[in-house]
């Protein structure tokens, strides 16, 4: 089975006024998919993330890919036609950012997949949060983040 995840990035006030500006990038050092504005004059430096953990197999960082001429969110082209997506990142799209990974759940058992999204100060501070929480027990992660709302 294929778990795909999709976000569309807005590193603005409004998406319209900052598609042009925005850019994807598959960071090397940790496999997480980044999103930078540098159009933005607060916060062009900042780096925005998303991780399945690292077991992404696969992404891409143009909407039109994904979604296709005529496509639609319940019905992606990419995934209707049973297409790969192509690794594609940059500059010059339709910025989104699309994880995808393949999943063997064997009979009687369950598999987790964790989908992380965040946005740090550049993209040192952002390799962070990717590496812990990949090393972190979810559930114990999980588990302190609603008792800090509930305090």
């Amino acid at each position: 089975m294929s778990l795909t995840s999709y976000v569309e990035w807005v590193l603005g006030a409004t998406r319209a006024d900052n598609v042009p500006f925005i850019a994807t990038e598959l960071d090397a050092a940790s496999g997480a998919l980044f999103a930078r504005n540098p159009w933005n004059i607060e916060f062009g430096q900042r780096v925005a993330f998303v991780d399945l953990c690292g077991k992404q197999t696969a992404w891409t960082g143009d909407r039109k890919e994904f979604i296709g001429r005529n496509g639609n969110f319940q019905k992606p082209a990419v995934l209707m036609q049973g297409g790969i997506l192509s690794n594609r990142v940059g500059a010059g799209f339709d910025p989104c950012g699309v994880l995808q990974t393949v999943v063997e759940i064997p009979a009687d058992t369950e598999v987790e997949i964790v989908f992380l999204m965040g946005q740090a100060d550049d993209a040192d501070a952002a390799r962070e949060p990717v590496q812990r929480y990949r090393a972190s027990d979810i559930n114990a992660v999980f588990d302190a983040s609603q008792r800090n709302w509930h305090n």
